[in-house]
């Protein structure tokens, strides 16, 4: 998170209303947050890979070794799906985060 978000614009607001003044992303940070939980929870660990994170100018990709589980494909995760984690201990703990 702090790599990603150290790379992207910010703007910073005034003291107005508070002793500490806001920051807004251009990212959502719930959003940035939610792709690298995400690709950490459900990366297949039998593999050597590494979770990838990208930063372009026009998008973040974050991207995690392994495929998906069945029955989902790339069509089902554009719908309302169940979550079907790929390493549930894991996921249990990140439902927190």
């Amino acid at each position: 998170m702090d790599v990603v978000l150290s790379k992207v614009n910010r703007r910073i607001g005034t003291r107005a209303h508070s002793v500490q003044a806001p920051v807004e992303y251009e990212l959502p940070l719930e959003a940035v947050r939610e792709a690298i939980v995400n690709a950490v929870a459900h990366r297949d660990y039998s593999s050597n890979a590494s979770v990838q994170v990208m930063l372009f100018a026009d998008r973040l990709e974050v991207w995690n070794p392994g495929e998906l589980p069945p029955p989902l494909t790339p069509d089902l995760l554009r719908q309302p799906h169940p979550s079907i984690p790929r390493n549930p201990l894991i996921a249990e703990a990140m439902v927190s985060y």
